[in-house]
């Protein structure tokens, strides 16, 4: 983002483009409640500011908020001899722990589910949720807001789950299940049927970007896509077929002289998007 020169900031001058009261930092503040960080570049923190922003906008999968002065920007930058940080990494004695105790309520579980959610989409792990699906041989839900998080089109997949506002038939499945695996999930009103959706938190193992919970025991510092990948050495693998469920917009419907419904419309939206 740019700003006013650093000379005229420095000089308090009333500019265009701002609130008029000389206050050169406000529009930084109002961005920090929704970005992953923000600063104000200068030449003598640039070096570390930069790759620092771009670190916590691929971690968080947030936006940052960098400002620069344009008289700044020919400047040469300073440099330092500082390390740059170290990605976030899996603490291999939690991913163990967890995984042990994943794997005791596998053992009496014969019906489990996996549910995704939005934060599958925005950390890129739809693939190694697919693959853990068709490994365990488990039905996989999407919520509302993640949509589209597991192929709609493979054979596991049983449709979305959106407490009593969604499907009873997939309802039925979820709710009913014995185990969920939950990825990325966003426990909001809009995302659960305005809380109407019922998961019981001690057959759930909840697996979020750096953390999971199962039950009521919450271990940190594992990363998402390894603990996904840990799931598979469990050996878990159901031996029922997975649910055939229908679909509410399968069905042609109408005729073209009657008055368009969304029974009717859907339906075609639906088929032209699977050509």
């Amino acid at each position: 983002m740019g700003s006013p020169k650093s000379v005229e900031q420095k000089a308090h001058k009333l500019l265009h483009h701002t609130l008029m009261v000389a206050e050169y930092d406000v529009f930084r503040k109002m961005y920090e409640p929704i970005t992953g960080c923000t600063a104000i570049l200068t030449p003598e923190n640039a070096e570390m500011k930069i790759p620092e922003a771009i670190g916590i906008a691929k971690r968080v999968k947030k936006p940052v908020y960098l400002v620069v002065a344009p008289d700044l920007v020919i400047k040469p930058v300073v440099r330092h001899n500082e390390q740059t940080a170290e990605l976030a990494k899996t603490n291999e004695h939690s991913l163990r722990a967890v995984i042990g105790h994943v794997r005791k309520l596998l053992e009496q579980a014969q019906n489990v589910v996996i549910l995704v959610d939005m934060k599958t989409l925005r950390y890129e792990l739809q693939a190694y949720v697919q693959k853990l699906a068709e490994q365990m041989n488990v039905p996989a839900a999407s919520m509302m807001q993640g949509k589209s998080a597991f192929d709609e089109t493979y054979p596991h997949y049983i449709g979305m789950y959106s407490g009593a506002f969604g499907s009873e038939e997939v309802r039925g499945i979820v709710e009913g299940s014995d185990c969920v695996i939950t990825v990325g999930l966003v426990w909001s009103d809009s995302n659960t049927g305005i809380l109407t959706a019922r998961l019981n938190p001690l057959k759930t193992v909840d697996i979020q970007p750096s953390a999971v919970k199962v039950g009521e025991a919450t271990y940190t510092n594992i990363m998402a896509e390894d603990m996904l990948n840990a799931l598979q050495t469990i050996g878990y693998r159901q031996t029922k077929p997975v649910p055939n469920v229908s679909f509410p917009y399968d069905i042609i419907s109408g005729e073209p002289e009657q008055p368009i419904t969304a029974v009717s419309y859907y339906p075609h939206i639906q088929r032209d998007a699977e050509r």
